[in-house]
């Protein structure tokens, strides 16, 4: 690192230790520097305007929550858009769960009393089992990722 990038290293480092004790100031001037750096990399993820800004004051948060757990393995815009990388997740992990619970209750909709078609049911029990049949290839550890992330 160059003596500038070290310098600001040094300076956000000691922001995060004011954070850390409380210190106000210490946030509003940290989220003036970083907003702009974290606001695209959610916009850019999630091109939704509102859920970046969402996922911008989510980060700040957790900074004014958790800057003591900060170690200084990485530097500090690395480490910050972690935290937001992992809010991105969250909340599109939220919006599919929630996509896929409207697909099945306006699937359910359209059900009727009658005798489900045969093919529909047929093919369903096949997809079933290829699914079944990919997550056994997985390694135990991908397997538990699936099941995490679905179940």
């Amino acid at each position: 690192m160059n003596t500038d990038a070290l310098a600001h290293e040094e300076w956000a480092k000691s922001w995060l230790l004011r954070i850390s004790n409380g210190d106000q100031m210490a946030l509003e001037g940290f989220y003036r520097h970083y907003e702009s750096s974290v606001y695209r990399f959610a916009l850019n993820k999630l091109n939704q305007p509102a859920d970046a800004a969402d996922i911008l004051n989510e980060v700040m948060v957790e900074v004014w929550k958790c800057s003591h757990r900060f170690e200084g393995r990485s530097k500090i815009s690395t480490w910050l858009l972690g935290i937001t990388r992992y809010r991105i997740y969250d909340r599109l992990r939220k919006k599919s769960r929630r996509g896929l619970e409207q697909d099945i209750d306006d699937f359910c909709d359209t059900l009727t009393d009658q005798q489900p078609n045969m093919e529909v049911v047929m093919s369903a029990m096949d997809d079933k089992e290829k699914g079944k049949h990919c997550i056994e290839k997985l390694s135990d550890h991908q397997r538990e990722v699936i099941h995490l992330a679905f179940f």
